[in-house]
């Protein structure tokens, strides 16, 4: 569970040829591993095969969705605390954490970047990283649905990352359509305006390291 942890967070980077190039290897690592489901495992390896297939694309892909839609933010605490001020001190804590088991978050990183996350959860026992997943699981499974909606080959990631929190997936079922990984019905909110559900967005109620969400509306702009 701890290397799917790390390679699942590999995934969730920047696309750059530096990691890209082994993205099938981190695929093999995952699947040896054996922590999460075949058709997961297909869809993963679909994911990869878009960097292979153009990397261009797969990086203006990436940020203009995690980069810049805010409901697809990977910085956890975007959607636990909003803008409000609580969020400095569970970032300071979230650092402690990490310095735990002497990692520490590069100076152009934020520590509740999803992937330093996982990084961190990959240096802890199976036990707690599997709790500390099922903590942030409404933030992964509303990612996921986002994502679906967007018909986005990343939803793979969140899957994974759902069944190793020990939840269900929010696609049971992957097949292959044009060699990437979607649901046998796609969501009727395809047909919706994206910039206006972003606008509109409301998190789930969650609780990680002890923080709950912010009532609707109160940082959300």
């Amino acid at each position: 569970m701890l290397r799917t942890c790390k390679a699942l967070g590999i995934f969730l980077r920047y696309p750059e040829a530096e990691w890209t190039d082994h993205a099938s290897d981190l695929c093999d690592l995952i699947e040896a591993e054996g922590r999460i489901k075949p058709a997961q495992i297909q869809a993963l390896r679909a994911l990869a095969q878009t960097f292979a297939d153009d990397l261009f694309a797969a990086q203006e892909a990436y940020v203009a969705g995690f980069d810049r839609v805010r409901s697809l933010s990977l910085h956890l605490f975007e959607h636990v605390h909003g803008e409000s001020r609580d969020r400095g001190q569970a970032m300071i804590d979230l650092i402690d954490l990490y310095a735990a088991k002497g990692l520490y978050p590069p100076a152009n990183e934020l520590p509740d970047y999803l992937p330093m996350f996982l990084e961190y959860l990959s240096h802890t026992q199976a036990g707690e990283a599997h709790e500390s997943l099922r903590d942030i699981a409404h933030i992964l499974e509303a990612l996921a649905r986002r994502l679906k909606d967007r018909q986005s080959p990343y939803m793979a990631v969140f899957d994974s990352l759902l069944t190793l929190a020990g939840q269900r997936p929010v696609t049971g079922n992957h097949t292959l359509i044009g060699g990437q990984a979607a649901d046998p019905a796609p969501s009727k909110e395809m047909d919706a305006d994206f910039d206006e559900i972003d606008r509109l967005w409301e998190d789930p109620m969650v609780d990680f390291l002890g923080a709950k969400a912010p009532p609707s509306g109160a940082a959300c702009g």
